[in-house]
């Protein structure tokens, strides 16, 4: 997979947001040309704390796969999901519920998210 710089990685990003309907000003995006060790390397963030813009982090070098992957979780909800369920954990007096719904979202997201990642299967 070719490893995109800055520039292409900002001009790939548009193009797949726009193949999936994904209004790009919605997103706020970062590229780090030096990123520090992340296990989960980049990510794709819930909406700012207004509510109002999704946090892209993305390190460099950077792939195509990995801007399809973070997309298609904003296209799909996910990252509206957790928002919410991250509301809910101060409200909750069964905790163990919303562990189990975090752990379902997660698990059934990122493997949904790496299908179109690879395949660019819309799932």
């Amino acid at each position: 997979m070719e490893k995109l710089d800055e520039k292409r990685t900002r001009i790939t990003l548009e193009e797949e947001a726009l193949k999936l309907g994904v209004d790009t000003s919605e997103i706020e995006t970062s590229i780090n040309p030096d990123p520090p060790f992340i296990p989960w390397g980049n990510s794709g963030r819930n909406r700012d704390s207004e509510g109002k813009r999704y946090k892209l982090e993305l390190g460099l070098p950077c792939n195509k796969d990995v801007i399809r992957h973070e997309l298609y979780h904003i296209y799909r909800g996910d990252c509206d999901k957790m928002h919410e369920l991250g509301k809910q954990y101060g409200r909750c007096r069964f905790i163990f519920l919303l562990q189990l719904k975090e752990l379902y979202i997660r698990m059934f997201c990122e493997l949904r998210a790496q299908v179109y990642a690879s395949w660019g299967l819309k799932l």
